[in-house]
């Protein structure tokens, strides 16, 4: 049986934030940046979050969190 995980976009919007507000990555960087802040199993999850809304691990910080808008 295979189980579909969704993962929750919202959270991953907040922890992005913080981390821009913290200075912890910078909204220029590629979104794959993020990958150094979750294990392996939540960024194949963000992986696949993305892929639905069109987004590519090569595009920038700044557009995850414009998404938010």
């Amino acid at each position: 049986m295979t189980q579909h995980t969704k993962y929750d976009f919202k959270f991953l919007l907040d922890k992005v934030s913080y981390l821009v507000e913290e200075g912890f990555i910078g909204r220029a960087q590629p979104i794959y940046a993020l990958a150094l802040y979750m294990n392996f199993c939540q960024w194949a999850l963000v992986e696949k979050e993305l892929k639905e809304r069109n987004l590519q691990i090569g595009d920038r910080i700044s557009n995850l969190i414009d998404t938010e808008k």
